[in-house]
């Protein structure tokens, strides 16, 4: 009898190596990596799944679709070990000038799609089967999803066109962890099997044969998947792998674990746990670009908001957080208030829905979810849901910008700007730092109309004092004064703005003026007329979005609409997506947006050069 010993030395080397990765770089999905081990083992070094690492573009290789995107980390390890790629590539892991992302991305070596924004992967998987069938291939075509990516409507879809077209070249592989990414135990709201269950039942529903498996057990997993290249069951294929997230570290099967790493005292565990050294945890990087090397406080923009909104929402009862399975701990004290607060899964349009539905009956919803996915994935329902019946939705976009920079173009926002300021009725606030973000808690609870609120990811400076917040219904606040120029900018470009103009004032004797824009639309025609703006005829916008996009975009309009005689430079992103790895300061370097080559920019502009 085979007891897979060498597979099973595999297993724990895939996740000590994960953990090595992790460890180092201070983020990726470990916990994720860790609960797929036996599989992607089983999957590669036990040969179930057909593949020449020699020749990636093989025509007779079978199509295996990681929609689980993040899973990634745990699917290099054994890429490597099976020759596509060298194992020196795993040091460099999201590092800058690597090939190995925190999502899987197809210029990685053994990588197909590009994933991480879920749901994506089997309505691919489906186009591909059937391809499979038209052409009686043998290849298969394997997708594999995480359960909680199963509330995404899309797959379901999917599910449907699959079985009616009986493609039974298409195999369907789900991690059954059972975990939402936020939560707590002891919350009905947040228990995913209260959404799924009973999840096989529901996938034989949709027309596919189901087996469920062990997904730890190398036995259960050769035998599910024995004759799956030579079923005759006309039906597309469903195996439900039952796994423990954190599988072998002492994390293993809890919450808030989701792209987290372990600091140095939990390191020491985890060695015990995995039995390797993993040295010091590298805190995750700072994706805020610092200006200055003087004490500063910085905070958190949604912690903040979220923080000065609870006591609003005890005394309203009919105020409802409806989160996307996001959040963070500032908002989990909203689930101990009965009936406000409610976690859809990664179901963003659903969100959107429900925060409708709840606006029409006098309520109060504020929907959350990361940037790029309140942004593009919702666009016809924030058109039409939120925008078109001019309903009292807050949504909360996180991440704006580059915020996710390592997480790759799946999780960047720059473009989300764009894709909503289209829409009529809709107001867009970008606010810089956490003194604005809890004035906007306030603000948002009165506001009669649509909002968007696009919030930075990481911790940042504060620019305001509480004794001197913003204007909000001005939509821009005068942070610094000048003479020759002044530089427009949103969002995370405020503060180093701010040392952009020092510089240029250290330099050339430039006279600088700092405007920020915490309001994207409408962009008040004051912006242009204020009186310490209008003398000035130089104007720059400064922003980390594409230059076609945002607040280069508006003024441009403004300057173009309203005949004004000025000299305008956009500083800002070009129109290309950004595969760069390494985090927010090599994106914001190699696409001169570094407070360094801003300066020379704008010096260059005036006719100066740096000898």
């Amino acid at each position: 009898m085979n007891d897979y010993s060498e597979l099973k030395k595999k297993a724990l080397w895939v996740r000590q190596t994960v953990a090595k990765m992790a460890v180092n770089k201070g983020f990726g999905h470990m916990t994720t990596g860790f609960s797929l081990a036996e599989l992607f083992v089983a999957l590669y070094h036990g040969k179930i799944l057909r593949y020449n690492p020699t020749d990636p573009t093989w025509s007779e290789q079978d199509r295996f679709i990681l929609s689980e995107g993040q899973a990634a980390i745990g699917l290099y390890p054994v890429l490597a070990d099976v020759g596509f790629f060298s194992h020196k590539e795993l040091e460099n892991f999201a590092g800058k000038d690597s090939i190995l992302g925190v999502h899987s991305e197809p210029h990685t070596p053994g990588i197909q799609i590009l994933t991480g924004s879920l749901g994506h992967g089997l309505p691919i998987a489906t186009g591909r089967a059937l391809v499979a069938k038209n052409e009686k291939s043998d290849w298969l075509v394997m997708c594999l999803t995480g359960d909680g990516e199963l509330c995404e409507g899309s797959n379901w879809e999917a599910m449907i066109t699959a079985s009616t077209l009986l493609m039974n070249r298409l195999v369907l592989v789900v991690n059954r962890n059972h975990l939402f990414t936020i939560g707590r135990n002891d919350s009905r709201e947040t228990q995913l099997d209260i959404y799924l269950d009973p999840v096989e039942d529901k996938l034989r529903a949709f027309g596919f044969e189901t087996r469920v498996i062990d997904g730890h057990s190398f036995q259960e997993i050769f035998s599910a998947f024995n004759d799956v290249r030579y079923r005759t069951d006309p039906r597309p294929l469903a195996i439900l792998a039952e796994t423990v997230k954190g599988k072998g570290g002492f994390m293993a099967d809890q919450r808030l674990w989701h792209n987290r790493t372990p600091n140095n005292e939990e390191v020491k565990q985890l060695e015990r746990d995995l039995g390797v050294v993993l040295g010091s945890s590298n805190p995750k990087p700072n994706y805020q670009i610092e200006a200055t090397d003087q004490p500063m406080k910085v905070s958190s923009i949604r912690d903040e908001f979220f923080e000065t909104l609870f006591p609003i929402f005890k005394n309203n009862k009919k105020n409802v957080i409806v989160s996307a399975d996001d959040g963070g701990l500032k908002l989990f004290q909203f689930a101990d208030l009965p009936g406000q607060f409610v976690n859809v899964g990664i179901a963003e349009e659903q969100m959107i829905g429900m925060s409708a539905g709840l606006a029409l009956e006098g309520y109060r919803p504020y929907a959350l979810a990361i940037a790029p996915f309140t942004s593009f994935r919702c666009q016809e329902f924030v058109k039409l849901n939120m925008c078109a019946m001019n309903l009292p939705i807050v949504l909360i976009g996180v991440g704006a910008g580059l915020s996710y920079s390592v997480m790759g173009p799946t999780h960047h926002a720059i473009g989300s700007i764009a894709s909503l300021k289209i829409w009529p009725n809709l107001t867009i606030f970008q606010p810089a730092d956490a003194v604005t973000g809890r004035a906007l808690a306030s603000y948002a609870d009165g506001f009669k109309k649509p909002l968007y609120l696009s919030f930075d990811r990481k911790d940042v400076p504060d620019i305001y004092s509480p004794d001197n917040l913003p204007d909000l219904d001005k939509g821009f606040g005068v942070v610094k004064t000048g003479t020759d120029v002044y530089i427009l900018a949103t969002g995370v470009t405020v503060f180093p703005a701010l040392d952009v103009a020092n510089r240029l004032g250290d330099l050339w004797g430039l006279d600088v003026g700092v405007v920020d824009v915490f309001r994207l639309k409408p962009i008040d025609i004051n912006i242009l007329t204020d009186k310490k703006i209008w003398p000035v005829d130089k104007i720059v916008t400064y922003e980390e979005d594409y230059l076609t996009s945002g607040l280069g975009g508006s003024v441009a309009e403004m300057f173009a609409d309203l005949n004004i005689k000025k000299r305008l430079l956009r500083i800002g992103l070009p129109g290309s997506f950004i595969f760069d790895l390494g985090g927010r300061d090599v994106i914001w370097e190699r696409n001169k947006l570094d407070v360094d080559s801003v300066v020379e920019r704008i010096g260059n502009w005036f006719g100066y050069f740096y000898c």
